[in-house]
């Protein structure tokens, strides 16, 4: 079976010799690994270099890659260029340049599979490591309530059905909006916690400077509760911000964002409070 990666680089070059190497050391056996690139850096030498260091690679039997390059068009729509553009219409993974696979990785995902053959999904996140995200999964059912993008598989006819990533979104919270949809059409959510992908996260990072993160984050907050939920739940998480730095950009982007989408509800007004939880979008174990 063919297991493709999707990529998106963005000055990436630093991250790509260990994320090549732990794809080099993995465990096949008669699967293979095609490893799709896209690089959306904006100068030209840190493209040429990313591109050499991918060319140069010493790429076992078994893993392939394949590259495009083009402007920045964000996390979500950058995919959704990748998946057009050199996906074959596989179910595909989607994973961060900034982390690595586990040695085991391909067999404990293929034994999931096998596992969970019954089960109508469209997303199977992968697990964090060392640090796990918080939120809650189900310990026997593995159902979870949505799934980070940092690392997860993705059923490509569900992908197609709903036109992939919503590219209003930027970066940030569009993995939280796929989930979203994926639920809406009561696909399931599974998380696969033997199934391990190194990610280098803020609690790991504690130097990086988040404020990008912190400003598309919350528009992506206000947005969802724009899109999926009430004006009101917008107006609420609104009030929690607006005293922050960088409130005005915030909203500016969030107008942006969700000046050609009309409003929600678009789930259930007694299931709202099972897709927003306070400020965050599930239950979590810490």
């Amino acid at each position: 079976m063919l297991v493709p990666f999707q990529i998106i680089l963005y000055n990436s070059s630093r991250f790509i010799p260990k994320l090549l190497k732990s794809f080099a050391a993995l465990e096949l056996g008669e699967h293979r690994v095609e490893i799709r690139f896209r690089d959306q850096s904006p100068e030209q030498t840190e493209v040429d270099l990313s591109r050499k260091v991918i060319e140069d690679f010493d790429f076992p039997d078994g893993v392939g890659f394949a590259y495009s390059q083009g402007k920045n068009l964000g996390f979500g729509a950058g995919h959704n260029r990748i998946n057009s553009e050199l996906g074959n219409g596989e179910d595909f993974f989607i994973i961060n340049p900034d982390g690595m696979v586990m040695f085991d990785f391909v067999t404990q995902f293929m034994q999931f599979l096998t596992d969970h053959e019954s089960n109508e999904w469209a997303i199977l996140e992968a697990s964090q490591f060392p640090a796990e995200h918080p939120k809650r999964f189900d310990p026997e059912s593995f159902e979870t309530k949505w799934s980070s993008g940092a690392c997860c598989y993705i059923n490509a006819d569900f992908f197609k059905e709903v036109g992939g990533f919503d590219e209003n979104i930027f970066m940030y919270c569009e993995d939280v909006d796929l989930s979203f949809a994926a639920r809406s059409k009561n696909l399931q959510i599974l998380h696969m916690p033997q199934v391990k992908f190194v990610h280098i996260t803020q609690d790991l990072d504690a130097g990086k400077d988040r404020t990008f993160e912190r400003i598309h984050s919350q528009a992506g907050s206000l947005y969802l509760r724009h899109k999926w939920a009430t004006m009101e739940l917008v107006d609420e998480y609104d009030s929690l911000i607006v005293n922050q730095d960088g409130y005005a950009e915030v909203r500016k982007l969030f107008e942006s964002m969700s000046a050609g989408v009309g409003a929600g509800p678009r789930i259930a007004s007694n299931d709202l409070n099972d897709f927003f939880v306070g400020t965050e979008f599930a239950e979590h174990r810490w």
